[in-house]
This record gives C-alpha cells, sequence and structure tokens, in this order.
C-alpha cells in the first residue's frame, strides 16, 4: 500500500522549483538514487528496531536479516520499497505481518490447517532449543516408540499432545509433552513492517527535505554560472 510523505512548506517549495529547474528524467533518477540509499537505511532501522525481538520473537534472525529496501518508481513518481520481496522467508514474513484470517479478517493468509495429516503438531518446550527453534524437525525426528499419543477428550481445537512414552504413567500434568496436535492455527498479526515504517517516516521526510534543498542549492549554482 502506498504511503504518502509528509513534506513541510519549505520543501513543498523546493520541490516545486527543482521540478522546474531539472527535466523529469534528470529528477527522476536524482530522487531514484536518493531513495535507494535512504531504503537501505529504513530497512536496516526497521530490522534493528522492530524484527530483532521487539514484534517478532527472535529465533534465528534470518528474517530480521531479509528486510531489504530499494527504490521503484509508483506510476510515474519516484518511491521506495521496504519488507522481504523476495527469497525464503517470504512468505513467513508475510504471515507475521498481517496474521492469518482467524485474527484478522483483511489477511491474504488463511488459517493454517493440515493438508494430509489429521492434525498440525506444535513444539513445545521440550521439542524447542533456548531460543525457540525447533530441535528435531517434527516428530519423526525422534526414535520410533520415544513418543506416545494421549488424546484430548475435551479440547475443541487441540485433539491431543505427544509425550516422552517414559514418563507416561502418572499424572498427565507430570508427564513431558514435546508436541500439542491441534485441527488449526491462527497467527496474530505483528505489523513490525507497516509501524516500523510509520515510525521512521518523520525522519525520512527531514531527509528528503535536507536533500532537496541541498540540491536545489546546486542547480540554482550551476545555473548562475551558465
Amino acid at each position: 500500500m502506498p504511503v504518502e510523505i509528509t513534506l513541510s512548506k519549505t520543501a513543498k517549495k523546493n520541490l516545486a522549483e527543482l521540478q522546474k529547474l531539472t527535466s523529469p528524467r534528470a529528477f527522476n533518477k536524482a530522487m531514484l538514487e536518493f531513495f535507494e540509499r535512504q531504503a537501505s537505511i529504513g530497512a536496516d532501522w526497521i530490522s534493528d528496531n522492530y524484527a530483532s525481538g521487539q514484534r517478532l520473537k527472535r529465533r534465528t534472525g534470518n528474517l530480521a536479516k531479509s528486510i531489504i529496501g530499494r527504490s521503484v518508481m509508483v506510476g510515474s513518481v519516484p518511491g521506495m520499497r521496504i519488507g522481504v520481496l523476495r527469497g525464503p522467508a517470504l512468505r513467513y514474513a508475510g504471515v507475521q505481518e498481517y496474521g492469518t484470517k482467524g485474527k484478522n479478517a483483511s489477511s491474504p493468509y488463511p488459517t493454517i490447517r493440515p493438508k494430509s495429516a489429521k492434525a498440525l503438531s506444535i513444539p513445545m518446550k521440550p521439542a524447542l532449543t533456548p531460543a525457540g527453534v525447533e530441535r528435531f524437525g517434527g516428530p519423526r525426528g525422534l526414535p520410533d516408540g520415544f513418543l506416545a499419543f494421549v488424546p484430548f477428550r475435551s479440547g475443541k481445537n487441540a485433539v491431543g499432545g505427544l509425550f516422552e512414552k517414559s514418563t507416561l504413567g502418572g499424572a498427565l500434568k507430570d508427564a513431558k509433552m514435546y508436541y500439542l496436535l491441534v485441527k488449526e492455527v491462527d497467527i496474530e498479526p505483528k505489523w513490525y513492517l507497516r509501524d516500523g515504517f510509520n515510525k521512521w517516516l518523520p525522519q525520512l521526510s527531514r531527509n528528503i527535505a535536507d536533500y532537496l534543498r541541498d540540491v536545489l542549492v546546486g542547480v540554482r549554482e550551476k545555473n548562475r554560472g551558465r
């Protein structure tokens, strides 16, 4: 979704004058080069301040590293894009930003349901590293006979759990559950990109104003020398 950048009256005046004094091609080229630099700065700022444990639980750090920026033409207007624009983290990044439809009706991502299996396996603490990364690649990564399925009769979404077999026999609360089995999963939207960009936007506006002033000074001096 395009975002409108608010400029001061002086910056708008400088922009209008600069457009009159330069060709559209030269103006667009200069602004695209400027936005390319700013997009990289903005991507790093959002990654550091919104995607490194603030809005998203930091695990491998791959998503934060995948946030990039680049300049683009939006119609005939120079602009920029910041986000996870390509690569293996693209879908995961989108789900974390918008959530799924069960938590955000306007999300393009549906509620997560199993494609062929009867349930989804959600790793619990014994199956996670201290950083929250799944240890075994799913229940099948553990030795045969290590886990035992215990059904939950009262759960509407949770159908049961996969417990370490050797810990069963007493009270279920004392057994070690490695995976919770559920029918579906919905994810809350994190808005790490939208809110991060909006927070950085005032700084971008100031940077644009300074850039327009400096470029206009150079163009005026060049025109006087002719």
